[in-house]
C-alpha cells in the first residue's frame, strides 16, 4: 500500500520562509535551469499546488532566493562592521565578510557564482524594482565599490586600479582559499582543528597581499 506524503501545518509566513530555504538549497545545488518546483515542494514537504498558491513560477521563487541572499549580505557586512576608515581595517573586516559568505554559507557562495556568471541579472532586476533611482549607488554598497572609493580618495588604497577590479581580487582569492581548504581537507585529511589553523593562516596571508598589493 502505497503511503500519502505528510505535510506540515504552518502559518503563511512561515511557510514561505520554508518554502524560500528549500529552493535556496535546491538552485545551489541544480542551478536556475536545472532546478525543479517539484523537488522544491517536496524539499519544503509541501504540495506542488501550495509551492504554487506562494510563488506562481520558478523565476518568481528564485528572485525571492536572491532578495533573501542580498538582505544576508547586508547583514553580514554590519556585522563585521565593515568601514572605510584605513585600508589595513578594511581589508581585514572585509575578508572576515567574504570568509563567513563563502565557508558558513557555501550555498550563498554557489548561487552568488552562477550570478556573477549571468551578469548579475537577478539581483539587478531586484533592485531596480526596489529603488530604480538609486540603483547605481545600490549596486556599490553590495560590492563594497563605495568604501573602496572613499578609500582611493583618502590616498588609503591606489588609484590606479578601478574599484571594481578591486572588488572581484577580493572575491577571487577568498574562493582560492575555499578551493585550497577543500583539498586540504579531503587530500590530506586534515581534523577540524588543523583546517582551521589552516584557513587562519590563508586570511592572514590574503590580508598581507592585500594590504601590500593595494598600497598608494
Amino acid at each position: 500500500m502505497k503511503l500519502k506524503r505528510r505535510y506540515t501545518k504552518r502559518t503563511g509566513k512561515d511557510t514561505k520562509k520554508v518554502i524560500i530555504e528549500a529552493a535556496y538549497k535546491e538552485f545551489a545545488e541544480k542551478g536556475f535551469d536545472g532546478a525543479r518546483m517539484q523537488k522544491i515542494s517536496e524539499r519544503a514537504n509541501i504540495n506542488k499546488a501550495m509551492l504554487h498558491y506562494y510563488f506562481k513560477d520558478k523565476e518568481t521563487l528564485y528572485e525571492k532566493v536572491i532578495e533573501y541572499f542580498h538582505n544576508l549580505f547586508d547583514k553580514i557586512i554590519e556585522e563585521e562592521n565593515v568601514d572605510a576608515n584605513s585600508r589595513n581595517k578594511f581589508i581585514k573586516q572585509t575578508i572576515e565578510a567574504y570568509y563567513k559568505i563563502f565557508f558558513e554559507y557555501a550555498d550563498f557562495k554557489k548561487i552568488f557564482i552562477q550570478e556573477l556568471a549571468s551578469g548579475l541579472k537577478t539581483i539587478k532586476k531586484i533592485l531596480k524594482k526596489q529603488n530604480p533611482k538609486e540603483f547605481d549607488k545600490i549596486m556599490e554598497k553590495f560590492f563594497l565599490l563605495n568604501k573602496i572609493k572613499d578609500l582611493q580618495n583618502k590616498n588609503e588604497i591606489r588609484k590606479d586600479i578601478d574599484s571594481e577590479q578591486i572588488m572581484l581580487c577580493v572575491i577571487g582569492l577568498m574562493e582560492s582559499a575555499l578551493m585550497q581548504t577543500l583539498v586540504v581537507s579531503k587530500v590530506l585529511d586534515y581534523d577540524s582543528e588543523q583546517l582551521a589553523i589552516f584557513i587562519e593562516k590563508r586570511k592572514e596571508a590574503i590580508q598581507k597581499i592585500l594590504t601590500k598589493g593595494l598600497s598608494p
